[in-house]
């Protein structure tokens, strides 16, 4: 992704990388730490951003997304549904972390 930063004209100083997480959850989580604003772009797939969106909402951040323009593999549209499924339990318990 930020090699799409780069070549969108985004200056090097401008690109802040996270690279601890293994999950969305996580990657929010830390990015969130480094961060001086409350109001991010997350730069990610179009069939991630909506879920990326609700996590850094929920951890309360203005969050938009700006998605590259491709097409996402079958496994990648299915493992992002068992992830939706993560998602609803984690919002329904009100917990801190999925």
């Amino acid at each position: 992704m930020a090699a799409i930063l780069r070549d969108a004209g985004v200056p090097e100083a401008a690109i802040a990388l996270e690279d601890r997480s293994t999950s969305t959850y996580e990657n929010v989580a830390f990015a969130r730490e480094m961060l001086t604003a409350r109001e991010v772009v997350i730069v990610t797939d179009p069939y991630h951003a909506p879920r990326a969106i609700v996590i850094a909402r929920a951890m309360g951040l203005m969050a938009r997304a700006d998605c590259p323009d491709h097409r996402a593999s079958a496994k990648a549209r299915a493992r992002e549904g068992f992830a939706y499924l993560k998602l609803g339990w984690w919002l329904l318990r009100g917990a801190p972390a999925p």
